[in-house]
């Protein structure tokens, strides 16, 4: 199984890699998404490609893809060889790379298309920066940003959202608010999306930030 990623890795670029890769362990090994990338939105250039941003997140803060001097290098081409290490890494859990203040969850490599378990459990990060909350469903918000697209939004909605699509927003987050203590809620699907905008808004000065998936009652208009 990676030498027949290698060989589709080869001469793309970085951002290219992280997307295949990505897709390859979600829809292959059934490899579930590490829920929380804070670690890897510190990379200075992951908003570079707002489309491969969360494919990105994954592979590094997996351990599969690694950063330079806090570049991820989206751009770069990967050899052969960078190729054949990073297959290996998505196959095999124990030959990736721990990224400083990152353990990752319990889950499986592909072998074969079958995952094998691994002794790998807590996930915890480190960091002196302040991070968004979930929502618990009993704050009261001044703001409430759905961050998904137009059409999903159209499908229904909780009451009161307006609707910028998470790339708008990463753009200029000052943009849509100019109060730093409003209490703003992001919201998406799965809270993968409306995550990387409330990191985005507290990297901007906003300190009361929370998100929420599709657990919230939209409410159709």
């Amino acid at each position: 199984m990676s030498k027949e990623l290698a060989s589709k890795l080869a001469g793309l670029t970085r951002q290219n890699a992280a997307k295949l890769v990505h897709e390859w362990l979600r829809d292959i090994c059934h490899e579930p998404d590490e829920a929380d990338i804070e670690a890897a939105l510190r990379l200075k250039d992951i908003y570079d490609c707002h489309a491969c941003l969360n494919h990105v997140a994954q592979v590094y803060v997996k351990g599969i893809m690694t950063a330079r001097g806090g570049l991820f290098g989206m751009r770069e081409e990967l050899s052969e060889r960078e190729a054949e290490e990073i297959a290996m890494r998505a196959s095999e859990l124990a030959r990736r790379v721990r990224v400083f203040g990152v353990k990752t969850e319990a889950a499986g490599a592909c072998t074969d298309n079958k995952c094998v378990e691994t002794a790998d459990a807590t996930r915890t990060v480190s960091t002196e920066e302040p991070v968004p909350k979930r929502d618990d469903g009993k704050t009261q918000y001044d703001l409430i940003i759905d961050v998904r697209p137009p059409e999903e939004f159209a499908a229904g909605h909780r009451e009161g959202a307006v609707n910028v699509p998470l790339a708008e927003y990463l753009e200029d987050p000052v943009a849509f608010a100019t109060d730093r203590d409003a209490a703003i809620l992001f919201v998406c699907n799965h809270g993968i999306k409306s995550r990387i905008a409330a990191e985005a808004a507290i990297r901007h000065g906003f300190w009361k930030v929370c998100y929420a998936g599709n657990n919230e009652v939209f409410t159709r208009e």
